[in-house]
């Protein structure tokens, strides 16, 4: 049925979220050439999102998009930012890197106690990766 909610145990959405971001995340924002952010420029709406298997680290952006909460498009014409993010950071930032390791210790924590039952996800190429693995790249990486 059309604009029908669809009901799933958080678990299996925490799943989802962590399978998506393991496979990859790639779209155009849809407020594209809206007035949201009039000043972006249109290859700062191109989200591609990856997860490096060798490291753990999720990275993306590019110059042109504001990743996070602490990137703003710049206004100033005089200070050469104008539709430019103010600070640009593409790539692995480290509230993305932090927030994924707490994820992480929470699910292997919850299916220690039976109430997480998935562990792994399915990389782009089809090869198992386990929530374990991922986690200790992390801590191995964090150093």
């Amino acid at each position: 049925m059309k604009g029908e909610i669809r009901k799933y145990p958080l678990e299996q959405i925490i799943h989802i979220i962590f399978q998506s971001h393991a496979k990859g995340i790639h779209f155009t924002d849809w407020n594209y050439g809206t007035k949201n952010n009039s000043l972006q420029k249109k290859e700062g709406y191109n989200i591609d999102i990856d997860l490096d298997p060798n490291t753990g680290f999720v990275y993306g952006g590019n110059y042109y998009n504001n990743g996070t909460w602490m990137n703003k498009i710049g206004t100033s014409t005089k200070g050469k930012n104008k539709g430019l993010p103010a600070t640009p950071r593409p790539g692995a930032n480290i509230e993305i890197i932090a927030l994924i390791y707490s994820s992480l210790d929470f699910i292997i924590n919850m299916g220690k106690n039976n109430y997480f039952k998935y562990k792994s996800v399915t990389l782009s190429n089809g090869e198992n990766y386990p929530y374990s693995q991922w986690i200790l790249l992390l801590i191995f990486f964090r150093r």
